[in-house]
């Protein structure tokens, strides 16, 4: 049956710069209220207060923060009691209540988080739809969902990826992986910085947005043991780190730019590996004579030259119409 929920009310780059403010007041031995928090992420953030109290309201429902009763032991509201907030941090951090003291309990939201809590196509709350498959979640529109009957077990636009017919296809698991093995390899060497896990230690509330944290020593720890069928699967796969970067650091941080660049690197060689799967084994393993070995099927082979250098045989690995005759796509010299 179709599982349709809300996950998430609450926006992360909003709850985020409101865990920001309530620890911030909370280290400075004040009581983190509405008006100490609105005023903490407006001197950030060009937001609109109703904005920032309506998330701050969500958070609370999300179970991110919670609302307690605080009594003001200084200034001019001395005695009175009011109403704070107090954040929820990870099992690698302590609980602050509103006077900025360490609480012993241990509190995660969601502790059936068998789920991520935003949409993976757009990274935004809101209600979504559960994979049957995996932990991923999609808003309808995203998923272009309109209709789904309520009986079958629905599989997200990511897990389909692994079901498509391509030039892979038919290739023995063992080869494909090998293959991904190449790219994971050229791909830890461009970013290195993404080869570890986000520190807890300097991110205590990650664990709060992020459900599947991974990496790219993850990733290739899965591929070394065949965990993916195709080419689609691995990417879909390297693409929960970009999802992860943005709920987490938002849209224009360093790290957000460095996964998307990622991405992109990883298509560029899925691309090449669809084009001739053999002409990608061969470049990459290098056995002998490896450039002279016949693809299946075979290229035609041309001479190839480019302006003011020598010809050098060629194969032809794809045509693209132009005025005037074919332009040829072609691999020569140990590019494929």
């Amino acid at each position: 049956m179709v599982r349709v929920c809300v996950r998430r009310n609450s926006d992360s780059q909003h709850s985020r710069a409101i865990y920001e403010a309530i620890k911030g007041i909370c280290y400075q031995k004040q009581c983190p209220n509405e008006e100490r928090i609105l005023r903490f992420v407006l001197r950030e953030f060009d937001w609109k207060p109703a904005d920032i109290l309506k998330q701050l309201h969500f958070a609370v429902e999300d179970g991110l923060f919670r609302e307690s009763i605080a009594i003001s032991h200084k200034g001019s509201k001395k005695g009175n009691e009011q109403m704070s907030y107090r954040i929820i941090n990870t099992d690698n951090a302590v609980e602050l209540d509103a006077n900025g003291n360490s609480q012993a309990e241990e509190l995660r939201p969601d502790e059936d988080s068998g789920h991520d809590w935003y949409c993976f196509d757009c990274q935004e709350s809101g209600e979504v739809i559960l994979c049957e498959f995996c932990p991923r979640v999609f808003h309808r529109k995203c998923a272009k969902a309109h209709y789904i009957s309520q009986e079958e077990h629905w599989k997200c636009p990511s897990c389909k990826v692994g079901e498509e017919n391509n030039s892979m296809s038919s290739l023995p698991k063992e080869k494909v992986a090998k293959m991904l093995e190449f790219t994971i390899k050229r791909l830890r060497e461009k970013f290195s910085e993404l080869t570890k896990h986000v520190s807890i230690e300097h991110c205590p509330d990650y664990d709060l947005y992020i459900n599947h944290s991974t990496d790219l020593s993850c990733i290739e720890t899965d591929v070394v043991e065949e965990k993916f069928a195709s080419p689609g699967q691995f990417l879909e796969e390297l693409k929960y780190i970009l999802h992860n970067a943005i709920i987490y650091f938002g849209d224009d941080d360093e790290f957000t730019v460095m996964a998307e660049e990622l991405i992109e690197d990883a298509k560029q060689e899925i691309e090449e590996m669809l084009l001739c799967p053999d002409c990608y084994y061969l470049s990459n393993s290098k056995p002998k004579d490896w450039f002279c070995q016949p693809c299946n099927p075979p290229h035609e082979l041309v001479w190839a030259q480019m302006k003011s250098q020598p010809p050098w045989p060629a194969k032809v690995s794809s045509y693209f119409p132009f005025t005037g005759g074919g332009l040829v796509n072609s691999g020569a010299r140990g590019n494929s």
